[in-house]
């Protein structure tokens, strides 16, 4: 069956797919996380997007926050952001499209089922946006399962 599975796969990785543009698109992303003590842990991630590999740049952002774990399944984490977006072609010229600040809180639930990992992350974001103020409410279920191990 793993054999089927694997053959699948290939051919189907095979076939080529064309989108809206032909040269690929590329996020850098920079992630530090920093453990101040058993529960107590900071973060930041900077972003860079691009349509193409190192040049027309028309996003960015940068975030910070700062994290409790309550124990092992359950975290509580709130964080800040600054996200701008140029328009598109324009390596950062102006006039930009979007300036965004964001306040955030999530809350986040672990757990596992034999070799599953499973993580469901609640979120509610305070967006004040160049058009006026959001709130946005985000969902995100993570799933993990080691193919090599029988643990992560």
């Amino acid at each position: 069956m793993l054999k089927y599975c694997i053959a699948i796969i290939f051919f189907l990785s095979s076939i080529v797919a064309f989108s809206q543009q032909r040269e690929p698109g590329v996020w850098h992303v920079v992630n530090g996380l920093i453990k101040l003590d058993k529960n107590w842990q900071t973060f930041v991630t900077l972003q860079l997007r691009s349509n193409k590999c190192i040049k027309d740049f028309y996003y960015y952002e940068m975030q910070t926050g700062l994290g409790y774990n309550i124990n092992p399944t359950f975290s509580f984490w709130a964080g800040m952001g600054s996200h701008n977006t140029y328009f598109e072609k324009g390596n950062f010229s102006k006039p930009i499209a979007n300036q965004e600040f964001r306040l955030w809180q999530q809350f986040t639930i672990n757990h596992a089922i034999q070799r599953l990992r499973i993580q469901h992350r609640i979120r509610v974001e305070e967006r004040w946006l160049s058009i006026g103020y959001r709130t946005r409410f985000r969902y995100r279920l993570n799933m993990t399962f080691p193919l090599n191990n029988k643990q992560l």
